[in-house]
């Protein structure tokens, strides 16, 4: 088959290809970096368009959607108010935690008061974001787990 061939019929064939559907995807906010003293009772806007990428002792995040994440004490509690979805489409916040070693994980998940022992290197959260699929298998859960550092940054829903 001759090249000039080939390409017709590919292009033919580019006719009938079933359309790609856009997945969001994450991006970081890099306009906006800061660094705060995150001591108790701070309150960090989420919708503000900043990045945290440092590591932390305690960190509390409040808006509509509450989240407070605690490393002091190694335990992590977050809370999510579905109902505020609406207000932040275009906003997600991230908490990560890794290890080098495989760690014991109590997780508690509050609605349904269920106890699960596990060990995992990596968690992940993410709060506040509109697509279900961008959102943490622990929602609305508390992990406790000796880790020493955690990272919050924000990240922005992009089409």
């Amino acid at each position: 088959m001759h090249l000039s061939a080939y390409l017709s019929s590919a292009a033919v064939l580019a006719l009938f290809a079933p359309s790609v559907v856009a997945v969001p995807t994450l991006e970081k906010v890099q306009d906006a970096a800061v660094t705060l003293d995150l001591t108790a009772g701070t309150v960090v806007p989420v919708p503000g368009g900043s990045q945290l990428g440092i590591p932390v002792s305690e960190v509390v995040v409040k808006s509509d959607n509450m989240f407070n994440a605690t490393c002091s004490g190694y335990s992590w509690t977050t809370t999510y108010d579905a109902g505020t979805d609406a207000e932040y489409t275009d906003v997600v916040v991230r908490l990560t935690c890794e290890t080098a070693d495989e760690v014991p994980f109590t997780v508690f998940e509050h609605g349904t008061g269920k106890k699960s022992e596990t060990t995992l290197r990596h968690i992940q959260y993410d709060i506040g974001a509109p697509y279900e699929h961008l959102r943490s298998q622990f929602f609305l859960a508390e992990v406790i787990t000796p880790v020493p550092e955690l990272t919050l940054v924000v990240y922005r829903v992009v089409q």
